[in-house]
């Protein structure tokens, strides 16, 4: 099974042993938060009716342990969840707000799904699908294996980017001789047009036309 190692090989890999002090462990994370913004995670489960059209999305609770306020959306729900073949809600006739907690004198929010036109009963279940933020750690990973590449390609740009960073800070020194200019105005030229390989590869893996994706600075916002 993946975990945050195998990431940090796999981008050890493409950046080699020039690294300026940088950590490669340090652009897992934010490889992934990168590639989810394409390919976000997907979640189903089944919700039991209460009667109403209106569901608190406890992030305790099955099934929205996964949920992400702020970035999680429902993509369907099925309801009744049991029909062959499945009947599915009209995108309008559902939505998720935003409400504030009240109760604990704290400005948390929560997250709330509120069925505009049905109501199930307590016997009832509806199937939701929803998206939701990957998670890379220690022991697991969420990532499908086919787009591990991909991850680590974006990990590679983010660290190539910061890698000439460093090196053109370096040029600006001051007492720096002429010989240390021009052999770190080549490598942070280098770790650039690396950088600009490896955007491209993770584009290509994923189907991400370059219209999509622009740069390192909108990759981290």
């Amino acid at each position: 099974m993946s975990t945050t190692t195998t990431f940090e090989a796999l981008l050890a890999r493409k950046v080699g042993a020039d690294r300026r002090g940088l950590v490669v462990a340090d652009f897992v994370a934010p490889a992934v938060r990168i590639y989810e913004r394409f390919r976000p995670r997907i979640v189903t489960g089944n919700v039991t009716g209460n009667g109403t059209g209106l569901y608190t999305i406890d992030v305790t609770v099955a099934p929205w342990t996964f949920w992400e306020p702020g970035f999680s959306r429902i993509l369907q729900i099925e309801y009744p969840d049991d029909e062959e073949p499945p009947l599915y809600l009209d995108p309008n006739d559902f939505t998720v707000r935003r409400v504030a907690d009240t109760g604990t004198g704290t400005v948390t929010q929560n997250d709330e799904l509120y069925l505009r036109a049905d109501s199930p009963a307590s016997s009832e279940t509806f199937r939701v699908q929803y998206q939701t933020r990957h998670t890379v750690n220690a022991t697991s990973s969420s990532v499908p294996a086919v787009d591990e590449e991909a991850v680590a390609d974006f990990a590679a740009q983010l660290f190539l980017e910061e890698l000439a960073v460093r090196y053109s800070g370096l040029v600006s020194q001051e007492g720096i001789g002429a010989d240390l200019i021009v052999a770190y105005s080549e490598k942070a030229e280098d770790a650039r047009r690396n950088a600009g390989a490896a955007r491209r590869r993770a584009q290509a893996a994923l189907g991400i036309s370059g219209d999509d994706i622009t740069g390192g600075a909108t990759l981290a916002a």
